[in-house]
């Protein structure tokens, strides 16, 4: 850690600095005694602390009150990585602003160690998530959730619920739906929003290593334990604990989590004492638990505890109406974050992309969208920019037009024969895109509203039509 003789001077910040404030990301370094020895700019504008302020004092000030009492995520988050074997953390939280007031931000912090393994100071960054969160296109005032379809109304309508109590709540959904932007939402809405979130992917510790991990460990209680360390249990208190991929856990280590969980305490690894601590428990998982239930893969005890409450999170296939609008949001976010001002999509790449199967959910949109900027030379995205899986898709199946006309009824004393054509046009197009609405309206040069009008001045009821 350099010494207040060798700290770097504004003449001579490095590049990246510079890069990283004009993105409005709050740069901070603490020494090994938790003081903060620099502070930039962003990180004034974010807290409204200056760094005048703050230099050589502890960051401890910074934490603010969680519902429950304790510290917040800052100073907790240092705490817990300087006694963990884990170099760096990302966290959620709030820190206390200069006014008093308390400021929601995300950001990670870096531990800097000597060779020894000794604590030199850490590195890290934060942003204000309260500039941050994405727009909330339901209206419901839950942050993370983008789109409007029934489905997802439903699942903001589950989260404002659930935000209510400390309710122990399981998200289920496919790989790639956003369970954990879920999750976050509910942390956010609840009283536990100065809290930290903590979120463990279970699937990616190693089994031998979990109970340390999750509970923590003494000094000694194995070799490589150099240190006592809080477990990740511990490091949740006051606010959220999430656990994703939560049916990886294996039988035996059930009884023991569902032990904790029901007593609110631990005992670390190697040690004799229990530790008390209170965290709210999300869970989630893309298995079929009560699949796992009848095989005996997961305990009877352990599902009904994690399953008080549940939030279903639908597939992007079965809500391709918040595609466009998860496009738009994509593209936003791309441009704030490469500098870029693309205006959005062509009509053909929208019309491929609703055309997709998306077997890797929303994470997969995004993905297209992030390689499509690689690639776009234009003021938009275009099909040619959009991966090769997304492009060549096949349409869905073209039902034989003339049956669909012998079906409408091109006599129809009602309809004039311009009528009787459109109204034939209409019912073609919507059974050559098996009734999504989004993708015949586009194929006709429909809004989604004039689309629904014509059907309902031509009497087209999918109900009637679909199953003939």
């Amino acid at each position: 850690m350099p010494t207040s003789d060798s700290e770097p001077s504004t003449q001579h910040r490095s590049p990246l600095a510079g890069l990283l404030e004009e993105l409005q990301f709050g740069l901070f370094r603490l020494d090994a005694a938790g003081r903060v020895t620099e502070w930039n700019d962003a990180a004034t504008r974010i807290t409204g602390h200056r760094a005048a302020e703050l230099i050589g004092r502890s960051c401890e000030l910074l934490d603010g009150s969680s519902a429950h009492g304790g510290a917040s995520c800052f100073g907790a988050v240092v705490r817990w990585l300087a006694a963990a074997s884990t170099p760096g953390l990302t966290f959620a939280g709030a820190l206390q602003g200069r006014s008093g007031r308390a400021v929601p931000v995300e950001g990670a912090v870096r531990l800097e160690r000597a060779d020894d393994g000794r604590v030199l100071g850490a590195t890290g960054a934060i942003r204000s998530t309260a500039a941050a969160r994405p727009p909330v296109a339901s209206g419901d005032g839950v942050p993370g959730i983008v789109g409007d379809s029934a489905a997802m109304r439903e699942v903001a309508r589950r989260i404002r619920l659930a935000a209510q109590s400390d309710v122990t709540t399981l998200v289920r959904g496919e790989s790639g739906t956003g369970k954990e932007l879920v999750a976050r939402a509910l942390h956010e809405l609840s009283a536990r929003r100065n809290g930290p979130f903590v979120a463990v992917n279970i699937a990616a510790l190693p089994e031998n290593m979990l109970e340390a991990e999750l509970f923590g460990h003494e000094k000694g209680a194995f070799t490589g334990a150099v240190r006592d360390r809080p477990g990740l249990l511990e490091a949740a208190h006051g606010g959220t604990l999430f656990l994703d991929e939560v049916a990886e856990l294996q039988p035996q280590f059930q009884v023991k989590l569902l032990r904790a969980l029901q007593e609110r305490e631990v005992r670390r690894v190697g040690g004799d004492r229990p530790l008390r601590f209170d965290a709210r428990l999300v869970t989630a998982t893309n298995r079929d638990l009560d699949a796992m239930l009848r095989d005996g893969r997961l305990r009877e005890d352990f599902y009904y505890r994690i399953k008080v409450y549940e939030i279903v999170v639908p597939a992007l296939r079965d809500r391709l109406d918040d595609l466009p609008e998860l496009v738009d949001w994509f593209v936003h976010r791309q441009n704030q974050r490469t500098g870029r001002r693309l205006t959005g999509v062509s009509p053909a790449a929208l019309r491929a992309l609703l055309q997709h199967h998306w077997p890797g959910n929303v994470r997969e949109l995004q993905n297209a969208v992030e390689h499509a900027f690689v690639m776009a030379q234009g003021a938009r995205i275009e099909l040619s920019d959009l991966p090769e899986h997304a492009r060549h898709d096949e349409a869905p199946t073209v039902r034989d037009a003339h049956r669909t006309a012998a079906r409408v009824g091109n006599g129809d004393p009602r309809f004039s024969p311009a009528e009787q054509r459109e109204r034939a046009q209409v019912l073609a197009e919507l059974d050559a895109h098996d009734w999504n609405r989004v993708e015949t309206a586009l194929a006709l040069g429909y809004s989604r509203v004039t689309l629904w009008k014509k059907m309902r001045k031509y009497g087209i009821d999918e109900g009637v039509f679909r199953r003939r």
